[in-house]
């Protein structure tokens, strides 16, 4: 996928829904502070920094709480968008 988007997989559609839309939003906060600071050092970009196994289970659970509450804010926004 390379240059042509990215993947997004969850278990559920509320947690890929979730995932690709704060994939977008961290996306958007690394752009901007990376411009803040004078961008990015291809020196420190060499070598991707993946999480180790306790650091995703504690990701996975501290975002399990705020799927629900995202999801049920998109699907109103969603509907009342949609309302004539």
């Amino acid at each position: 996928m390379r240059g042509h988007g990215a993947t997004a997989v969850a278990s559920s559609l509320k947690l890929v829904v979730y995932r690709a839309i704060y994939t977008q939003t961290n996306a958007k906060i690394l752009t901007s502070l990376s411009s803040l600071v004078g961008g990015i050092n291809s020196n420190e970009m060499d070598e991707v920094r993946f999480l180790n196994a306790d650091e995703c289970k504690n990701a996975t659970e501290a975002n399990a709480g705020q799927i629900d509450h995202a999801w049920n804010i998109w699907v109103k926004e969603v509907e009342d968008a949609t309302k004539f």
